[in-house]
This record gives structure tokens, sequence and C-alpha cells, in this order.
């Protein structure tokens, strides 16, 4: 079997290969991620919502003969509250009209968590000129929340990627109410586990990869802000929070950990965990927050957490890119025709 992968780097239309056989090729769909919100500055700074992760939908090949060449869509992230099919994962069109989809998650501008790509809602119109069957959809999971009315905290972490083997997970929330807390885990991809939610000044554990491992580490909290554990390569699982701050001396940077994707596909194409959420500072300094980015692919980001200081760049981590895995078996070789040859024989008449 043949692999193709396509990315939100390539360029439509794909172009089909020599070797081709429409018969019993699969087209896989993983939706990109969703931005996580960056948080606000002054004394009622806080973070907010995780962004969520990219649904998964994989289509078995039905009837019909693809082109000498397909549109796609693969976008690299969605910043959209609103509309996950603009930027879904699309075959058979650039846009949503008369197509297979795998919808993105969407960004959080407020305090709520934004919901990942829904599986089922996969086709549009009267796709051609291929049909599929739809043989798995899976949601991606929704970003975690700010709740209690947390200032100068952390925030929630972004949404795992959907897969074949299950949903994305949840990202955590931030639940408490210290000031200068911690940031919350992502959610594990493909069938993994929630990530959990800050309660305290330390940034709480990503979620686990279907393996069961992988999650970031969260970080202790202190006088300076902590980076976010990164989520172990190849797991799927979502990145750690970061640990938040009440010091007011210094130049500080603070980071959710990123989501790492998984090996479902091939070694370095995979269902990526979301972000974590970077811990809240309420020291009076200016400083760099920066929210987790989800993992490759499909992963959302994870939210910036709030600042005191009014100069201070706090920025939502990016949702990780979507995917097309395009799997066939090569046609064979053309026959070639066989000659064979036989003796000429000449035979000489006697003379009477």
């Amino acid at each position: 079997m043949t692999q193709v992968f396509l990315t939100s780097a390539s360029t439509t239309p794909w172009s089909r290969p020599g070797d081709w056989a429409d018969a019993a090729h699969t087209i896989e769909l993983v939706g990109c991620g969703g931005k996580g919100r960056n948080g606000n500055t002054g004394t009622s700074g806080s973070g907010g919502g995780g962004g969520g992760g990219g649904a998964y939908v994989k289509l078995t090949y039905s009837s019909g003969a693809l082109g000498t060449t397909t549109a796609f869509n693969v976008s690299a992230n969605n910043t959209s509250t609103t509309d996950k099919d603009t930027t879904a994962t699309i075959w058979l069109a650039t846009t949503q009209t008369n197509a297979y989809r795998a919808q993105s998650g969407l960004a959080s501008t407020s305090l709520s968590g934004a919901a990942g790509g829904t599986g089922s809602s996969n086709t549009n119109g009267t796709p051609s000129p291929v049909t599929y069957s739809v043989t798995t959809s899976n949601n991606g999971g929704t970003g975690g929340n700010l709740t209690n009315g947390a200032q100068i905290a952390g925030g929630g972490g972004g949404g795992g990627a959907a897969g074949p083997s299950g949903a994305g997970a949840n990202g955590g929330a931030c639940n408490g109410l210290t000031v200068g807390g911690g940031g919350a885990g992502g959610g594990g991809s493909n069938g993994g586990s929630g990530g959990a939610s800050a309660t305290t000044q330390a940034g709480a554990n990503g979620g686990n990869g279907l393996g069961g491992t992988g999650g970031g580490t969260g970080s202790a909290g202190g006088t300076v802000l902590a980076q976010g554990g990164a989520a172990t390569a190849n797991s799927g699982g979502g990145g750690g929070g970061g640990g938040g701050s009440t010091g007011t001396g210094g130049s500080q940077n603070g980071t959710g950990g990123p989501g790492a994707g998984d090996q479902t596909f091939d070694s370095t194409h995979g269902n990526g965990g979301g972000g974590g959420s970077a811990g809240g500072c309420s020291g009076n300094v200016t400083v760099n927050v920066t929210g987790g980015a989800g993992g490759n692919y499909g992963g959302g980001g994870g939210s910036a957490g709030g600042a005191r200081g009014t100069s201070s760049t706090i920025t939502g981590g990016a949702g990780a890119s979507g995917l097309i895995v395009i799997t066939y078996s090569g046609a064979p070789p053309a026959t070639s025709l066989a000659f064979r040859t036989r003796p000429i024989r000449f035979f000489a008449r006697g003379v009477r």
C-alpha cells in the first residue's frame, strides 16, 4: 500500500500518480485545531478558554473514478469562534460545497473553551466524481474553560484531535481563584485522556495519549513564571500547564507546554494533543505569556494566562494543521504481449 500526506503546506490540486488504482483506496481527514484565547492585562486581567481539536473522518471508496487532479483544502489553524467549515479539511473541492470534510476546532476569545470539530458533519451536497462511504467519524476535544471568574491566573487547555481510535479529549479547566495561578493541561488525542484542571499556583498536567502515557507535566508556581512541560514526542499527549507567578522583578516569560502528535499514520504523521495553558502573573511587571501550541495534527491551542502589567504581551497558542492521508494499492504494471515464434521449415520437392 502507498500513502500520501497532504498538509497546510501542500498546494491544491493534487495530481493523481501514475500507479493509481481507484479500487479500495481510502481518504482520512483530520481538521485543524482552533487557537487558544489571548489573555488580558491589568488588575482584572485573566486567561481564557482553550481552542478546540479537529475532527477525524475516514472515507472508503465506493464508486466512480478519480480525475487527473483533485481539489482539496487543508488549513493551518482556525481563528474563528463560530465557523468550523471554512477551515475544515476538505476533499474533492476547495470549499465545503459538494465535498467531504472533517471540521476544524473553533477558536476561543472568551472565558469559555471552544468546541471541537464534529465528525458526523462530514458530507455537504453531492460530491463527485467519486463516491465514498464514511466508515469512521469522531469528534475533536473541547477546549477547557476559565471558571469562577479567576483573575490574573492561567486559562483552559486545548482540546485534542480526534483519530481512528476515538474522539479527542477535552482540555482541562482553570478553576482556581489564585492570583498568579497556574494554567490547565491540554487534552490527549485519538481516544486519550482529558487534561487536568488547575486549582492552585501550579500548572496542571496534560492528558495522556491513546497509549496511556505522554501528557506534559505541569510546572510549579513561584515568583517567576514557569514553562509548562511539553508532551512526550509521538505520544499524542497534551501539553502541561505553566506555573503562575506572584513576583515583580526581572524579565519573565511563561508558556504552556505544546501538545504532541502520535504515530497513527506513520512515524511523523498522527493526531495531536492540545496545548497547555500558560500561567498568570500578578506582579506589576512586563511579561511575555504564550499558550502552548496544539500538537500536529489537529490539536487545539492552549490559552494564555492573564498579567497585571499592562505592557505585557499575552498570546494564545495556535491550533495545529489539518491533514489528509491518501492510501491506495498501486495498479499492477501493464501486461506485455508475448510472441511465440515457430521455426519455418522448407521442404524440397523431389524431381522425377
